[in-house]
């Protein structure tokens, strides 16, 4: 049986994704839109913008409350 080294993996695909975004002459974008304060949604997207600091993307985060309305998200 071949034990497969997920981290290490995801590292060396992180790294790839690093040096194609550095040579790019676009910079890829991630826009994030969390409604309401859900601790799992929280950590999601913290992982993400972590993720987006190591490779080099752009991260924008839109933040409401969880009463607010659908037209204004939008």
């Amino acid at each position: 049986m071949i034990l497969l080294d997920g981290k290490n993996v995801a590292n060396k695909i992180l790294a790839n994704i690093k040096k194609e975004i550095i040579k790019a002459k676009t910079k890829p974008s991630l826009a994030v839109i969390l409604v309401g304060q859900d601790p799992a949604s929280q950590l999601y997207v913290k992982i993400k913008e972590k993720t987006c600091q190591k490779v080099k993307i752009n991260l924008k985060k839109y933040e409401f409350a969880d009463n607010t309305e659908q037209s204004k998200i939008i």
